[in-house]
């Protein structure tokens, strides 16, 4: 007599058990293909402008890719790494952009002096002094050695490649060598700098750094 019960209730738990199985695994599919579609597009907004030279047009697409994950950080930097070049090959409305897309990045992650050398060139180059003189504060508290290396040899970290990333002097870093998107995570995201960084900052920024600390 408790047989039938007991039946019915195991067939209720499996049948549940199948239904929450579906539903996991329908939501893990949407998920790998909604992250797969966000990658074609980012490797679509690079790709092309990228290989014209359009830093201007690399930005404008970022911007859409953005929108699909704006707390990815990688996103702004690579937006602001593309406007600083277009900044360096003489498009002065690049600058503002520039600045913004790195403010966004130090926000996002505060931990990487790159965003903050980045950020203190930058406000210098659009004649900010005070906002490139509290960036360079960030800077001295995350890496002395880049501080330094700027006010005592006119650049924070060697010289301006556009096909290389910038990086600091160090011969087990893999500059120069294709590394896969996740070794690009871990070693070249945080040390990659916007050229403007090989550039001498003016005086009245170093004194206003001083001034400030």
């Amino acid at each position: 007599m408790c047989l039938a019960p007991a039946s019915a209730a195991l067939s209720r738990r499996g049948w549940v058990r199948g239904v929450l199985l579906i539903v996991t695994g329908g939501a893990l599919f949407g998920l790998a293909l909604t992250a797969a579609i966000r990658y074609r597009d980012y490797w679509w907004a690079l790709s092309d402008n990228v290989n014209a030279g359009n830093w201007v047009g690399v930005a404008d697409a970022l911007d859409r890719v953005a929108e699909g994950d704006p707390d990815f950080a990688p996103y702004y930097q690579q937006q602001g790494l593309a406007l600083s070049i277009a900044a360096m090959q003489g498009d002065a409305t690049a600058v503002p952009r520039a600045i913004s897309a790195f403010e966004r990045f130090v926000q996002l992650s505060p931990q990487y002096a790159s965003g903050w050398a980045s950020l203190a060139a930058l406000y210098a180059q659009a004649g900010q002094i005070d906002e490139a003189a509290t960036a360079l504060q960030h800077l001295a508290a995350l890496s002395p050695p880049a501080l330094e290396s700027w006010r005592e040899t006119g650049a924070a970290y060697g010289e301006y490649d556009p096909d290389e990333p910038i990086a600091a002097d160090d011969p087990d870093y893999p500059v120069q060598q294709n590394i896969n998107y996740i070794q690009w995570l871990h070693l070249a995201f945080p040390r990659t700098f916007a050229p403007q960084t090989t550039l001498p900052l003016p005086d009245e920024v170093w004194a206003q750094f001083d001034n400030n600390s």
